[in-house]
């Protein structure tokens, strides 16, 4: 297993995750599906310069890694910052830089920052604001109240063009993606069974 790091209080995937609101059936398996887009990150703690430059760092390398190995790519990136206590300005600033480099390569369609604490969001917001403004303005980043209010939001917009016909389509597909991985694990365990 991979240590995390001591900021890092949370990491899922949409797949796994559910907000609170009611959702179909159909709903439901969108997301079991699709919700592997999504990533959930939330933080605690203070962040300082050094910390959030260390963790920038590690959620870039982890989100490369992630979407060279996977079939379905990370496109909406959630960071929850309800937990977190204290933000000072190199921290906004590193986070910042952050958000530019996860703009550049792309790594992700979109990314979500949630949840900043009521003492220090006016602040931290306002920085945040003025040194990711072209981000902000091109609606790379999102700033949202709470991790809530935006997760549900999410899960709508992924949900949106789905029928139930076309989800019938994807689980077929899933189903069949996993048959095929199952029967070729079955097959590779019983070839080394006869060897041995």
């Amino acid at each position: 297993a991979q240590s995390k790091s001591p900021l890092v209080q949370l990491e899922t995937f949409g797949s796994v995750y559910r907000s609170i609101s009611t959702r179909t059936l159909t709903r439901d398996n969108v997301l079991q599906i699709k919700g592997k887009s999504i990533f959930i990150m939330k933080l605690q703690g203070f962040l300082s310069f050094s910390s959030a430059v260390e963790f920038s760092e590690s959620l870039l390398q982890k989100l490369d890694t992630m979407n060279t190995e996977r079939t379905i790519k990370i496109q909406q990136l959630i960071l929850d910052f309800t937990s977190v206590t204290g933000l000072d300005t190199s921290g906004v600033l590193a986070l910042t830089n952050m958000v530019n480099d996860c703009h550049e390569r792309p790594i992700v369609q979109h990314l979500h920052f949630t949840g900043l604490n009521p003492m220090t969001e006016r602040f931290t917001i306002d920085q945040i604001k003025g040194q990711a403004a072209d981000d902000i303005e091109s609606g790379y980043l999102i700033l949202h109240d709470n991790f809530h209010q935006a997760y549900t939001e999410i899960e709508s917009e992924i949900c949106m063009p789905y029928t139930r016909k076309k989800m019938a389509a994807e689980v077929e597909e899933e189903e069949q993606r996993r048959r095929e991985q199952y029967s070729a694990g079955t097959s590779a365990a019983a070839g080394g069974n006869r060897r041995g």
